[in-house]
């Protein structure tokens, strides 16, 4: 009978290690993919690479700008990349510096701080941060997305309109 109870404690304990195991398995793959987006949005050049992140119902949320969003084809208006009104200094610079990143199962916590940039031939330098939640599925797709993006008054003005 001693036996029984052993053998019951060795599988459950094995059953435990094994759920661990796949959770951090879980999570660094989420980090992974993370590291894989946030270097996709540093370069700013493919907009098709970024978007291969996402799940056609992708929930975006600007949370300075009171914004919210449902799907791919408004989240693609609203980032919008192509517009050629943005332009880096030079081509080699990385447009975001992503400084800490938190993961957490499948949630993901990135910030960091915008480089300057030109928006319509005029210098933008935003020295404030920006925190970015990435919520992912068991697909490693992004199902939902906050921004807390400290923006210039100017552009917040100009959003209301």
């Amino acid at each position: 009978m001693l036996y029984k109870h052993y053998f019951v404690v060795l599988l459950s304990l094995w059953g435990l290690a094994a759920c661990e195991s796949a959770e951090q398995e879980r999570e660094q793959l989420t980090r992974e993919t993370a590291l894989a987006y946030f270097e996709t949005y540093q370069q700013r050049e493919d907009w098709d690479s970024l978007l291969s992140f996402y799940r056609d119902d992708v929930q975006f949320k600007d949370a300075n700008l009171s914004y919210e969003t449902q799907g791919i084809e408004a989240f693609k208006e609203f980032y919008n990349w192509p517009d050629t009104s943005f332009r880096k200094i030079v081509d080699e610079q990385q447009h975001l510096v992503l400084e800490t990143m938190m993961v957490e199962d499948s949630i993901v916590v990135g910030s960091g701080r915008l480089n300057p940039f030109f928006w319509n031939n005029e210098l933008q330098e935003w020295p404030d941060s920006f925190t970015i939640w990435l919520y992912f599925d068991k697909n490693m797709k992004i199902y939902k997305q906050i921004d807390w993006v400290r923006y210039p008054a100017w552009m917040i003005q100009s959003f209301e309109q």
